[in-house]
């Protein structure tokens, strides 16, 4: 995020979209539909909607973030730093000023647009997270060394737990199983997840 001056600072929409994003409402048919303000540090955060995309522009302690997509969930949006390396096809280490954002959307809103369409939104959120995942690696190498480590100790405990959990299948102890597949119901595979669903019907039964 961009720490600003205070020609970006205010307590309402129209300042955190001046000077450089009223161009989204005058041009490309954007309105604001939520605007929420803190009570310190002059925290705001404002949500813009078109016909085709949402855009959030984070202000927190005199930091900006903005993030665009189809929707606002993790699914579905992704900062625009991110989007703009993606669209221009540069490293994705390096920053963006808010003018340069602005500037961006502004001259690629196609391009933008055409990335978070119906037909292209999975595979540019899988671009886009692959972005983000060698920004993340390469700007903070200790976290991401520990963050592996975390990941890999956690696929271990799953496997240990999936493979529990089908011993007691095989071995018709439902209530076992079904405890330990819920356990470990997000690393499940489909068979797995369709062993569950009979287990917790039996279960209601």
């Amino acid at each position: 995020m961009e720490t600003v001056s205070n020609d970006l600072m205010g307590t309402n929409s129209n300042d955190i979209l001046s000077p450089y994003f009223t161009f989204l409402v005058k041009d490309l048919g954007f309105r604001v539909i939520s605007e929420t303000v803190a009570d310190i540090f002059d925290n705001m955060v404002v949500i813009l909607k078109s016909d085709d995309l949402y855009l959030e522009i984070i202000r927190d302690r005199g930091d900006f973030l903005v993030k665009i997509g189809q929707s606002l969930d993790a699914n579905g949006s992704a900062p625009l730093t991110i989007v703009r390396a993606l669209v221009l096809r540069i490293d994705s280490v390096v920053d963006a000023t808010i003018a340069d954002q602005a500037e961006f959307l502004k001259t690629h809103y196609a391009a933008v647009k055409d990335l978070f369409s119906d037909q292209n939104v999975r595979t540019s959120m899988q671009r886009l997270t692959n972005l983000q995942q060698e920004r993340f690696t390469r700007t903070f190498p200790e976290w991401a060394c520990a963050n592996e480590i975390r990941m890999t100790h956690e696929d271990a405990q799953n496997a240990a737990v999936r493979d529990l959990a089908n011993r007691a299948w095989e071995c018709k102890n439902w209530e076992i199983a079904r405890k330990l597949y819920e356990e470990a119901r997000h690393a499940l595979s489909a068979k797995e997840l369709r062993r569950l669903n009979f287990l917790e019907k039996k279960n209601m039964t």
